[in-house]
């Protein structure tokens, strides 16, 4: 996997609390999030979704291992990329969120709306394999 882009944004001089990456993989781009996800980061976070969509691989991995926080702007942000992957065509898949993640996932009913593979590699044979 070779990193393409990074993206680490601070409005207050400070380090920021996320940092977003858009990587390729084989039949993917990856954007691997880390960091909390929330109203404060996902401005750094949009843009590097938005490439890694207009990279127009077969599928968009976020990685989201190292996400121990998301709230709800965060949430909504992940919504709102499938969409976006839906309407475009694209596969999309959250790789190995956190157990935070995953429970606000849960919480919010929405597990089942997103595919999550615990790599990139997984997600691509499922999802373009025709097998998810």
């Amino acid at each position: 996997m070779s990193t393409a882009e990074s993206c680490a944004l601070s409005t207050t001089g400070r380090a920021p609390r996320l940092r977003a990456e858009l990587r390729t993989a084989p039949g993917a781009a990856v954007c691997v999030l880390l960091g909390d996800l929330d109203l404060h980061t996902r401005d750094i976070a949009e843009p590097v979704l938005d490439r890694a969509l207009a990279a127009d691989a077969p599928v968009v991995c976020v990685d989201l291992r190292d996400v121990p926080f998301c709230d709800s702007s965060g949430l909504r942000l992940l919504l709102t990329l499938r969409e976006r992957c839906l309407l475009q065509g694209t596969a999309l898949a959250l790789v190995a969120p956190s157990h935070r993640v995953v429970r606000l996932l849960q919480v919010a009913a929405v597990e089942d709306v997103f595919a999550i593979h615990p790599d990139c590699a997984t997600a691509v044979a499922d999802l373009v394999g025709g097998n998810g």
